[in-house]
């Protein structure tokens, strides 16, 4: 009885091996492995699409917070120190006239004011410009402000994207003169 119990036990474990890959190429053929693969990835690739898109989103309320206190902080100031501005705004005037005039931009505000070199080696007059473009003509700006050959350069830029390819700038230069 045992031996008929344990053949018994042997063939069907034979059967069972011999009919799991029958099973699992039957489930592959007829595509059901396919389907509960893409039941599991599309969730978790929508998943990932929107995560990318929430953090987009925070990016840019981010970038809409920094734009927005930072024109409140320009327009709510006190009216400029005329004591305190530096006695070469003219030149920069210039300067910042024709790198607009070369990149087809029109300023919607221009703020100078002076700063003291950290060496005490020169006057440094800062412009804030602010303006509406592409990233295209805001790369060429910047560009022409390291090629013009002019003692001034580019200490930051504030991006923030309105749409359609357009943005809004806020660029800092600060112009040196030697004492």
């Amino acid at each position: 009885m045992k031996d008929e119990e344990r053949i018994r036990s042997l063939s069907l474990r034979k059967v069972l091996i011999l009919l799991a890959p029958c099973i699992a190429i039957m489930l592959i053929y007829s595509g059901v492995f396919s389907e509960v693969h893409a039941g599991i990835t599309k969730p978790a690739t929508r998943y990932r699409d929107v995560k990318e898109q929430f953090h987009s989103m925070h990016d840019n309320i981010c970038a809409a917070e920094v734009y927005m206190s930072k024109n409140a902080v320009l327009t709510d100031e006190a009216a400029y120190d005329y004591d305190k501005i530096c006695s070469y705004p003219e030149e920069a005037m210039l300067f910042i006239n024709d790198l607009c005039e070369n990149n087809a931009i029109e300023t919607n505000r221009i703020r100078f004011y002076h700063e003291d070199d950290d060496e005490g080696n020169a006057e440094v007059l800062v412009s804030e410009i602010e303006f509406e473009c592409t990233y295209e003509c805001l790369l060429n700006f910047m560009d022409d402000v390291k090629n013009k050959g002019y003692n001034a350069a580019v200490s930051s830029v504030n991006v923030f994207e309105l749409g359609d390819g357009r943005i809004n700038a806020v660029v800092r230069l600060n112009f040196y003169f030697l004492n």
